[in-house]
């Protein structure tokens, strides 16, 4: 990906979002995690049940401009923007593990870009965390 292509889709694009990782998410049998860009220099990191995009557990931050969401990305995916591509997953393997995800919410357990807090915005998966307040 390029940076003006980037721009381009978060400005005009069908979805306004730009989608820059979507993986197994790790340790979490039959989940993909995805990691999008929002205009806003926002980030979402949402963990969805294999083959579904809704229902999941929804993660975001905001950051103070693309260069920091760009930096952080970068960091955290551990390759150039120029290298981000989406290839397709295989298919679904396992039955979705709720319970290691809702332990990991529980415990924090969960891997996100640096410099800035991403915070839960899913009202079910949100219990998980008031357990352990």
């Amino acid at each position: 990906m390029e940076r003006k292509e980037i721009e381009s889709c978060l400005m005009v694009g069908r979805n306004r979002e730009v989608c820059v990782r979507r993986d197994r998410a790790p340790g979490i049998s039959g989940y993909v995690r995805t990691i999008r860009i929002h205009p806003g220099n926002r980030v979402q990191v949402a963990f969805d049940v294999a083959g579904h995009e809704d229902g999941g557990a929804y993660f975001w931050a905001s950051y103070a401009s693309l260069d920091e969401v760009l930096a952080a990305l970068e960091d955290f995916l551990g390759a150039p923007m120029a290298s981000w591509t989406l290839e397709p997953l295989p298919p679904p393997t396992g039955t979705p593990d709720h319970r290691a995800l809702a332990e990991a919410i529980r415990r924090g357990a969960l891997a996100f870009p640096g410099g800035s807090a991403f915070h839960l915005k899913s009202s079910y998966w949100e219990q998980f965390l008031k357990q352990s307040e």
